[in-house]
């Protein structure tokens, strides 16, 4: 599902939200406190599509958490591709910017670390189901 493209998001929730290179909202940081989930509820209340989702912990598992990681570099790919793309927009050059860095980051490693192991202590070990639906 695309998002309606009016880049609002980031006016909300600029530690936790980002646009690609055709203004797609996504948030590439969960909220790390109570100020920044409001921030994210605020972006998503803005979003008239309703894109945003909170569905993660019934369909992603340990293994595929672990799976998606050992591809992160197709998405820093993507990113980087996408911020290549924005030209002279500096708007999306800090936000696509902001994305890599937080990809690359140890914040983001420690992240995936503590997901796949909620997800094991859930006992969500085995196979995503990844479709929409």
């Amino acid at each position: 599902m695309s998002s309606d493209t009016c880049a609002t998001g980031r006016l909300s929730a600029p530690d936790n939200v980002a646009y690609d290179h055709w203004y797609r909202e996504f948030v590439f940081r969960q909220p790390r406190d109570a100020a920044e989930l409001g921030a994210v509820m605020s972006a998503d209340s803005e979003e008239v599509f309703a894109c945003y989702r909170f569905d993660g912990l019934e369909r992603w598992t340990s293994r595929s958490v672990a799976a998606w990681h050992e591809d992160v570099e197709v998405v820093l790919g993507f990113a980087r591709h996408a911020l290549a793309e924005t030209g002279e927009d500096p708007g999306l050059q800090q936000c696509l910017g902001s994305y890599v860095a937080y990809l690359e980051s140890e914040e983001f490693g420690a992240y995936i670390g503590a997901l796949r192991a909620h997800l094991e202590a859930l006992g969500r070990t085995g196979r995503a189901k990844l479709g929409r639906g």
